[in-house]
């Protein structure tokens, strides 16, 4: 980046290549919240229901039954979307 910058310009996300800016975690553009990666409509969808699972799974410690709950499935379509989201513990 540093190499692309001009004298006395600010380093941004221009000065990235297309490599690094894909890989990288997306923001909303007003620089809160999360945005969605993906191509379409459904990879957005997606993108975006990993992340709200992930995020009521850890709040939750974990507890299927209280994360099911609060996201409005069962027990059961929780789990469906941990397998099909590859989520863990660990993860």
């Amino acid at each position: 980046m540093v190499a692309l910058a001009k004298d006395g310009e600010y380093l941004t996300t221009q000065n990235m290549s297309p490599a690094i800016l894909a890989a990288a975690p997306r923001r909303a553009p007003n620089g809160g919240g999360f945005f969605p990666g993906g191509a379409t409509l459904k990879d957005k969808v997606e993108s975006l229901e990993r992340q709200l699972v992930g995020e009521v799974l850890l709040r939750h410690r974990w507890n299927q039954s209280r994360a099911a709950n609060e996201l409005g499935l069962s027990r059961v379509g929780l789990a469906n979307k941990i397998k099909r989201y590859d989520l863990g513990e660990t993860a």
